[in-house]
């Protein structure tokens, strides 16, 4: 009976340990995905105001007048 009890307790200890260090992983992990989320929002931003010059300078282009 003893036996079973401690069987018990350890399996509870055990499936305790099990999910805190769970936790911990996501939570670890969460904080990555945040610095990868953030690195390509400003990636993102960077390349947006490269298309945008890039779309100026095609409209100023079309607009010149061509060289005589």
């Amino acid at each position: 009976m003893n036996q079973m009890k401690r069987t018990r307790k350890l399996f509870a200890l055990l499936l305790a340990a099990v999910m805190v260090f769970g936790i911990f992983v996501t939570g670890c992990n969460k904080s990555d995905d945040g610095a990868a989320l953030e690195a390509a929002l400003k990636e993102k931003e960077e390349l947006t105001a490269e298309i945008s010059s890039l779309k100026k300078q095609l409209e100023d282009a079309q607009n010149a007048t061509p060289p005589t």
